[in-house]
């Protein structure tokens, strides 16, 4: 998880290009870890806004699952983009939500954080899930079984290791 929230970082700041970064570890094909690291280019996806984000993310594609929409848009009639979700399935209008600590912790916050998806689902059908650092995190696969709930797939692992 720190090694793509690391990567994607980079592409966000513009400090790398993830293309010519698989270009690059090429020179050193067959050494410990780049395969590795190959894959976490591949995964590479500048939109995360985070390291939990990027985190979140990978446990998605560790578990086998289709790499979720990030962030997704939702709009007034006007066009305006009001809201935006973190990552998730549009067919399934279904969505998760990094909440670190930092923007989403205390009364106010996570009461304001309530009423917000509220919102989503009142006003554009969106179901949308908090997702906090102990299930991103830890060794739990609680999420894995969650997300395979809602998209109608079962994790392709069964266990964490990492």
């Amino acid at each position: 998880g720190i090694g793509l929230g690391a990567v994607d970082a980079m592409a966000r700041s513009g400090l790398v290009v993830p293309t010519e970064l698989l270009e690059l570890v090429e020179r050193w094909r067959g050494d410990r870890f780049v395969a590795r690291a190959r894959r976490l280019i591949e995964l590479c996806d500048p939109r995360s806004e985070s390291f939990g984000e990027s985190a979140m993310r990978l446990r998605f594609c560790d578990a086998g699952f289709p790499a979720p929409e990030l962030q997704i848009s939702l709009c007034d009639a006007s066009g305006r983009e009001r809201r935006r979700l973190d990552m998730g399935y549009r067919d399934v209008r279904h969505a998760w939500e990094y909440d670190g600590e930092a923007y989403h912790r205390g009364e106010a916050l996570e009461a304001a954080d309530r009423q917000r998806r509220a919102e989503i689902e009142r006003d554009w059908g969106w179901s949308a899930v908090s997702v906090t650092k102990n299930l991103v995190w830890g060794r739990s696969m609680l999420l894995e079984y969650a997300i395979g709930e809602v998209i109608g797939m079962s994790p392709a692992i069964r266990s964490r290791r990492w």
